[in-house]
Parts: C-alpha cells; structure tokens; sequence
C-alpha cells in the first residue's frame, strides 16, 4: 500500500482492532507522522457494569493504544474532552491537544412533514441498542405503571437487542401489560426513523451516561420535543433546548410523557408550526470544514 509522505497525518475515526498495538507500533518509527484518533467517550472505564465481562479490559488495552500514538484527539463534546484531560493526568500523561466537533445529525429531515395521522396516535420513540445504559428499564416500569391505570400511549424502541438486557427482554418478552403497548423496531432507513421522530410526541433519553446522543439532535432538528437525562453532555449537546430529567426520576418522567400524550393532535400540529426550538446543530460542510482547519493546525 506504501508508506505515508513525510509530515503526513494519520486519522483514525474507529475504535476497532486498537486493542491490537501491535497494529500501529510502525507509527514508533515514523515520528514525522501526526496520528490522530477520534474518541467517542470513555464510558467503558467509568461504568464497566453497562457491559459485557472483559470489555473494560478490552477497551483498556484500546486507551493505551491511543495514549501511546495519539498526537491529537477529536472529541464530540466539551464533557468527553474534559474526561479525557482527566485520564491523561491521572494516569501522569501530558495531554494532548483535544478538539471538539459537535457531530451533525446524520438524517435529511428537510423533506419530512408532520403527519396529523401520525400525530392523532400519540407515540413516543426511544432510539438505541437495548442495553443497561440506555435505561429502557425506567421507561418500561414506566408504561406498566400507565397500562394499570388505562390505555397508555405507544412506546417505539428503534434499535436491536443488545448485552446484560435480561430483565429489560423478560419485559418486553414476558409482560402482559406492557407489551401491547410497546413495539420494538429496528433496520429502518433514513427516512422512515425521521418520520417517526418528528410525528412523535417525544423522543425519550433517559441514559445513564453518553458521550454525545445523536438521537437527542435528530429529535430537536426535527422539531420534536425531547425529555432527556438531566446530565452534563445532554446539556451541552441540547443547547438546554429538551426537557431535562434525572435518570431515576420515574414520577416525573411519567407526569412529563402523560402531560406530551394527551395534548389533542391539532394542538401539537399547531405548535410545532409556530415554534422554532432555540436549537442550533452544525451542519456537515461545517463539521469537516472545522476539522480540517484543525488538522491544519497540527502539521
């Protein structure tokens, strides 16, 4: 394949096979090359519990990986870059420079209308793989404790069945109450997952922990209400344009997504009309543009 020019930069935005330094040991000889790695989070070494036996230490092995080669980081929000300054210091390392691009939502919402069919069976989305992290536990509990009192609203779980969910699937599996109300999707193309979100009457994050939440950002710029997790990075990310909850806050969450559902269809057709969210994402050509001018900076 040849060898990098000299004064190159070598940019690796995944996380696969860094486990494996060996892969990456002839950056040690080529001192002239700048390797620069994007980090998503480092939630692994924070909440090993959210993961299946042995990731921790997996994902430890990718860390020294990246803190042995790394010339420069790119983050995707200020709480990962402050996570990560803490790790080079507590482990005595110099850190590295560490550059925050907000990523853009990746959906084409610009053609997606509101539906007053969609809108007149109230609906909530939760987008993500189903594992502990995500807290799908705080929303099923949640639509049990609704269905023992009357009909509740939809709950959309868009995303496959993930690791250590074995209470979350007996739910989902198992429950008699809960589960003709919820329905699990997933494989949806661009297009569809957009008209689900921006016809629903919430995009639901009740996460633990995050490095970032996409889902949170495809909800606002599709003009659809989100409840999220009242922690750091959903702040950041959502500009404090959601509704902010704490993830063990069950009662009000519940009050949240009982007051979205049983606003009348016309009402929310209305609303969402006249309302702009005081909400302002990047846009792609911006996103690269930013890197490159901090790619820029390194050589």
């Amino acid at each position: 394949a040849g060898s990098p020019p000299p004064g190159a930069i070598y940019l690796n935005v995944a996380q696969h096979l860094l486990e494996h330094r060996h892969y990456f040991s002839w950056l040690r000889n080529r001192r002239d090359v700048t390797a620069v790695f994007f980090v998503h989070d480092l939630i692994p070494l924070d909440w090993p519990e959210y993961f299946p036996a042995g990731y921790r230490e997996r994902f430890e092995r990718r860390w020294l990986t990246i803190q042995e080669f790394a010339g420069a980081i790119i983050a995707s929000s200020a709480s990962v870059r402050t996570r990560l300054e803490q790790e080079y210091r507590r482990r005595n390392r110099a850190v590295v420079p560490i550059h925050v691009a907000p990523l853009p939502p990746p959906l084409d919402w610009r053609s997606v209308e509101l539906d007053m069919a969609l809108l007149s069976v109230p609906y909530f989305v939760v987008v993500g793989t189903i594992e502990p992290r995500k807290n799908h536990l705080l929303l099923l509990n949640i639509w049990r404790r609704m269905a023992e009192t009357g009909v509740p609203p939809k709950l959309l779980i868009v995303g496959s069945r993930g690791w250590e969910n074995e209470q979350i699937l007996d739910v989902l599996d198992r429950s008699t109450l809960v589960r003709p109300h919820v329905l699990e999707m997933s494989n949806l193309g661009d297009q569809a997952l957009a008209r689900l979100i921006k016809n629903a009457r919430a995009v639901l994050l009740p996460s633990f922990a995050e490095g970032y939440g996409l889902p949170l950002v495809e909800g606002l710029v599709l003009g659809a209400p989100v409840v999220a997790s009242d922690i750091p990075v959903f702040r950041e990310v959502g500009q404090n344009a959601a509704t902010y909850r704490h993830p063990l806050d069950g009662p009000n969450w519940r009050a949240e997504i009982s007051r979205l559902a049983s606003q009348p269809a016309r009402d929310v057709m209305a609303e969402r009309l006249q309302t702009s969210h005081p909400f302002s994402p990047p846009s792609w050509p911006e996103y690269f543009m930013d890197v490159e001018a901090f790619l820029h900076q390194l050589v």
